[in-house]
């Protein structure tokens, strides 16, 4: 698996996403771009690979943190590298009095709800999702690898 490895902002692929979420112009756009898509439910609608796999999970847990971050960010912390959260907190003061986020927070259930349909299919889907073909392999680090993606989902919710 190279650099990656089971839990969240741990790889390089993560952190990738991460500087290139701080430097875009357009932060919402950039988080909503990644979940708006149609989760693909047959290889027909294509399959998700490593790199998009990341950006969704990455995603997903910027938008659970800008649309409760009262709440969120302390779990955050708790979770993640002091520059995993700095980076979050920076993003959130830039974005929250945007209009791009107002609307997100009228539109912030059906985005949740995209963002947990994509982990739950890069996760539990090895026919679709390359990474969760290539983690199911290992069926002890797929466990643990999955406890992380469950650990977001809820984290969503």
């Amino acid at each position: 698996m190279g650099a990656w490895v089971m839990d969240v902002f741990h790889d390089h692929t993560s952190l990738d996403f991460l500087d290139n979420l701080l430097k875009s112009q357009d932060q919402v756009k950039f988080v909503v771009d990644s979940l708006a898509a149609p989760v693909p439910q047959t290889l027909e609608d294509g399959e998700i690979d490593c790199s998009e796999s990341f950006q969704k999970l990455m995603s997903a847990i910027f938008l659970a943190i800008w649309l409760d971050f009262d709440t969120k960010i302390p779990l955050a912390k708790a979770k993640y590298s002091g520059h995993i959260t700095d980076g979050i907190e920076e993003t959130y003061d830039k974005v929250k009095d945007s209009p791009d986020f107002q609307e997100l927070e009228k539109q912030g259930q059906f985005f949740k709800n995209q963002a947990k349909q994509w982990l739950k299919s890069l996760s539990e889907n090895p026919e679709l999702s390359e990474l969760c073909e290539l983690w199911i392999k290992d069926p002890e680090n797929y466990k643990k690898w999955k406890e992380n993606i469950d650990w977001v989902i809820d984290f969503v919710s």
